[in-house]
């Protein structure tokens, strides 16, 4: 039903629920409330009631409306607080993360823009003192600020918001170098070059870091560099990038002034003899530049080591040529080879690594020994030599070379009445070697005593095949060997015999040295004529013997008389080749004048 009310058209409503009704319906399909009892009420109840309604709804909107309002504004608050802006450049800073670093950041200065690039010396400052950053942080949590950085409030965010931003202050580096036309870098990129000698300028800005400061000069000699490492956190920071760079010539060892060389600078190839004692320059004298000389000897090229420049004076060493180092080790090695068995046979002729004048000392100590009764028994085991000591220099117009080592023997000094009783030691020598022109071949000259000292860089070269060697001369009478009339001989004395038998006739072979052997045999016994032709024969024949092993399996004494029963193993050399043969023996012996001498064998 409608109703007109106050001249309105009123819409018929259910008096229940409020709902709109079928015109002229008795029930309201709704609720099922009848019509005619609303018709006798008051319509304009009815219309307030439905107005009450519709207001709710309405004020309900609006309420939700405005919470969400509000808690919009709180979001955008919190999204914008000085605390999420610190939280966000921390989380920056542990993540390493420039760009986001560089969006949070901003300088006071209005020429530089904070950028990933630019931020990055920051980050790298903070990430070597991971201390100032905690500092940083809780500064700008507290609100004290900070010497990086400070939190400024700065206008509004949305009309509505306070704006933080991190701000920084700029930093500026003055560089001063003394070369013209050096190129001046900062992290790699070039931002200067000098226009006069003694060059300063202030360059900036730059965000505050960690920088390197490079002074970089192109010389005609080689490329002169500096690189200074800066921190970079307030105001102005003086930088010295003054290159050292200095005039140079090369010193070398005496000699070398008539040689032709090629020169290298830090690798570059120098277009100056090094040998003529030219200056050349500017070098760095800081030992950041290096010097390389390579030169051909009578033997051939030698290349020294690289040499730091640490001055106006360069001493470059040629001997430091790694192939010529090893080949003078090796020469001195075969060397004190070859003299072990001279010093025991007395016999220096078959010494082709020694000088005649080595020889001649040589042959002077042994017989010194000879005449004074003292023997010599030994192996020589290795040599350690000091990698710091050689030395090449021209002397009386021959080439000489200088080495140290300390020679490790094991051996023993005795006479008739001590056995020998061998012990390891060690002995120190400064070596000379000369260049043979007419043999091309190192010799050696002398081998001077040297005090044994701890060496710093060394080689150990061992002898590959160590061989014990006894004085040739050693006596068959001494207290080793002596079974005098009415002595009785004994396991130790037997064995001295025929050890010291058997080495003789080893180097009298091998030497054509009959008298090596002599004193060891009964003159004109059959054993002495025999072997007197045998020594001779072997020689001739290029036939060579090496004691390998030798035993004693039995022996017996008869009055002046006694035989003897061995096993001996010998190294048979001939043509190269080499042949271990076993043999078995039956010595006979003669005791004279407390002298056991070998009669025959069989």
């Amino acid at each position: 039903m409608v109703f007109l009310f106050d001249g309105r058209k009123v819409m018929d409503f259910c008096k229940e629920c409020g709902r709109e009704r079928t015109k002229n319906a008795l029930y309201c399909k709704h609720c099922g409330a009848r019509a005619d009892e609303e018709r006798a009420s008051d319509p304009a109840a009815r219309y307030q009631r439905a107005m009450t309604r519709k207001r709710i709804i309405i004020m309900a909107a609006i309420a939700a409306c405005l919470i969400l309002l509000f808690a919009g504004y709180k979001t955008g608050e919190a999204l914008t607080s000085k605390e999420k802006l610190i939280s966000d450049f921390e989380a920056a800073l542990d993540q390493k993360d420039a760009k986001k670093a560089a969006k949070l950041l901003q300088s006071s200065d209005v020429d530089l823009a904070v950028t990933e690039k630019n931020v990055k010396p920051l980050l790298d400052y903070l990430k070597e003192h991971p201390d100032q950053e905690k500092e940083l942080i809780t500064s700008l949590k507290s609100g004290a600020g900070h010497p990086l950085m400070t939190i400024e409030k700065k206008g509004r965010r949305f009309w509505i918001y306070d704006r933080y931003v991190l701000n920084t202050e700029p930093v500026y580096l003055t560089v001063k170098t003394n070369y013209k036309d050096t190129g001046l870098f900062v992290n790699g990129k070039k931002v200067i070059t000098t226009e006069k000698e003694n060059f300063e300028k202030k360059i900036g800005p730059f965000v505050p870091g960690t920088y390197e400061v490079k002074a970089k000069l192109k010389s005609g000699i080689a490329d002169l560099e500096k690189k200074v490492k800066v921190t970079a956190l307030q105001g102005d920071v003086k930088v010295n990038a003054d290159l050292n760079g200095h005039m140079a010539k090369l010193v070398f060892e005496e000699g070398y002034e008539n040689l032709k060389g090629t020169l290298w600078i830090n690798g570059q190839e120098m277009k100056i003899n090094p040998f003529k004692g030219t200056e050349f320059g500017p070098v760095l004298t800081d030992g950041s530049m290096s010097a390389q000389v390579e030169a051909q000897f009578p033997w051939g090229k030698l290349k020294s080591e690289k040499t730091p420049i640490e001055g106006e004076e360069i001493e470059v060493n040629l001997a430091s040529d790694k192939g010529f180092m090893d080949d003078m080790m090796t020469a001195v090695v075969n060397h004190t080879k070859e003299a072990a068995k001279a010093f025991a046979s007395g016999n220096v002729s078959g010494m082709t690594m020694a000088a005649p004048s080595y020889q001649n000392r040589l042959k002077e100590v042994t017989d010194g020994l000879k005449s004074s009764s003292t023997y010599y028994k030994g192996t020589y085991l290795s040599t350690v030599f000091d990698l710091d000591s050689f030395r090449l220099y021209k002397e009386d117009g021959q080439w000489k070379t200088e080495l140290k080592g300390i020679e490790k023997h094991k051996s023993a000094y005795y006479d008739d009445y001590i056995a020998p009783k061998l012990e390891e030691n060690d002995s120190g020598y400064t070596y000379t070697l000369v260049y043979s022109e007419g043999k091309k071949k190192w010799l050696i000259e002398k081998s001077d005593p040297e005090a044994v000292i701890d060496i710093e860089h060394q080689k150990e070269i061992k002898n590959d095949n160590p061989k014990e060697y006894t004085s040739a001369w050693a006596s068959a009478k001494g207290a080793m060997n002596n079974a005098s009339a009415g002595e009785e001989l004994t396991d130790q004395k037997v064995a001295f015999a025929i050890e010291a038998y058997l080495y003789r006739l080893q180097d009298a072979i091998n030497t054509n040295d009959f008298g090596l052997v002599r004193d060891s045999l009964k003159e004109g016994s059959p054993l002495y004529n025999d072997q007197k032709k045998l020594v001779a024969k072997l020689y001739n024949s290029g036939t060579e013997e090496e004691v390998v092993q030798f035993s004693v399996n039995s022996w017996k004494q008869n009055g002046r008389e006694a035989t003897i029963k061995t096993t001996e193993k010998i190294n048979i050399i001939k043509g190269g080749k080499e042949q271990l043969k076993t043999y078995h023996w039956t010595y006979h012996a003669a005791i004279e004048d407390g002298r056991l001498l070998l009669t025959s064998i069989e």
